[in-house]
């Protein structure tokens, strides 16, 4: 019995590829005079809405808590758990938006798709289920470092986030420095507003 448990446990997470960050993943700073302790990483190429980047992009999200594959999954997020999530994309030399598949930097782009041959970033933060105390990217670079075969992304960041734009956010814009090795998981979704759970 208790081997079966065990067994179910590594399957789930295996399949979400795993459960807590490396020591590669770290944030530096505070939203709204939150620390950002991050617990884990994942990622996935999707296209996602409320992002402008006009075409399919790698989606890498950064927690605060243990088990963002699972919960994500599970359409799930802690009440109070804080979640930064880094949208990345690459422009051919027609316009066409694509994942990156290799590294590169990535500035912060507010709005609009880029242009032709361009790397850009688009970032979101929340603070807790329901998007609370939801931010948008304002300024900064995203660092891609590995783009691993087995969807893995490596890299750092150093970005101003701000609430200019959401209804309901307060507090000042907030800078944030940190890396990330973030795992693939098919469950991220990035169009959903996660439950409280």
């Amino acid at each position: 019995m208790r081997q079966g448990r065990f067994l179910a446990a590594f399957a789930v997470a295996t399949a979400c590829g795993g459960g807590t960050a490396s020591s590669q993943t770290g944030v530096s700073g505070n939203v709204n005079g939150r620390s950002f302790a991050a617990k884990d990483a994942i990622a996935k190429q999707a296209t996602g809405s409320g992002f402008s980047f006009g075409g399919p992009a790698s989606y890498i999200e950064i927690t605060d808590y243990a088990g963002a594959c699972a919960e994500e999954t599970a359409g799930l997020q802690p009440a109070t758990g804080q979640r930064l999530v880094l949208g990345l994309a690459s422009y051919d030399s027609t316009g066409k938006a694509a994942p990156p598949t290799r590294p590169g930097t990535f500035p912060v782009h507010q709005s609009g798709p880029g242009t032709a041959g361009s790397n850009i970033s688009q970032l979101y933060y929340d603070g807790g289920c329901a998007k609370t105390q939801p931010h948008k990217g304002l300024s900064g670079n995203v660092t891609l470092s590995g783009v691993g075969t087995d969807g893995t992304l490596d890299g750092t960041f150093d970005i101003v986030l701000t609430c200019g734009g959401f209804s309901t956010c307060t507090g000042p814009d907030a800078h944030l420095t940190g890396s990330f090795h973030a795992l693939a998981c098919a469950g991220l979704n990035v169009n959903a507003t996660p439950a409280c759970g």
